[in-house]
């Protein structure tokens, strides 16, 4: 009983902080990917990195958003902007409906130049930034659904930055640290 008082206790401090951080990402994304390529361009593929290796997995997100639109007219304003404005729904609006998986994948298909776009503002490479995301969204799913979290295996690894190197920080220690800063 107290392992699990526990880890609810645990959970319930990182929740609000993992929907804090999921906010920011979905926010930023949908900025730099409307500002690149246009407010309602996620529904073309070619704004994505349409690689031989992505095409499946490009062509399953959009069909994402299409399904999550659908699902989504009970939403106010998914509904307005179906009937107001032709059905052109901005991906700054769409976001708040998408799960943080949803984000993940779509960071991860972005093209590079975008992808360099979004990590400006958190100084760290593309592909961490990716690792970071699959990660925070296994632990924002822990949190949100009841699991337990206090002894989490994330199967995305992170190596430790040089920072923490510097302080004796071994990189297997660093793991679930490294989750929590950046």
């Amino acid at each position: 009983m107290a392992t699990f008082k526990f880890d609810a206790g645990l959970r319930g401090l990182f929740l609000p902080q993992l929907l804090h951080i999921e906010n920011n990402i979905k926010t930023l994304v949908a900025y730099v990917f409307s500002r690149n390529h246009g407010k309602t361009a996620y529904t073309d593929a070619n704004n994505f990195d349409y690689s031989e290796d992505n095409k499946e997995g490009v062509n399953s997100l959009i069909g994402v958003f299409s399904s999550t639109i659908r699902n989504g007219r009970e939403t106010p304003m998914i509904d307005h902007y179906l009937r107001e404005h032709d059905g052109k729904i901005p991906l700054w609006v769409l976001v708040d409906i998408l799960t943080f998986g949803n984000i993940s994948f779509f960071y991860r298909y972005m093209k590079q130049k975008d992808k360099n776009d979004v990590v400006r503002e958190y100084k760290i490479q593309p592909d961490i930034l990716g690792r970071y995301l699959k990660n925070l969204d296994m632990a924002r799913n822990c949190c949100a659904h009841g699991e337990r979290f206090f002894n989490i295996r994330f199967r995305t690894r992170i190596s430790a930055p040089p920072e923490l190197a510097e302080l004796g920080v071994a990189s297997r220690q660093s793991t679930a640290f490294l989750l929590w800063t950046g």
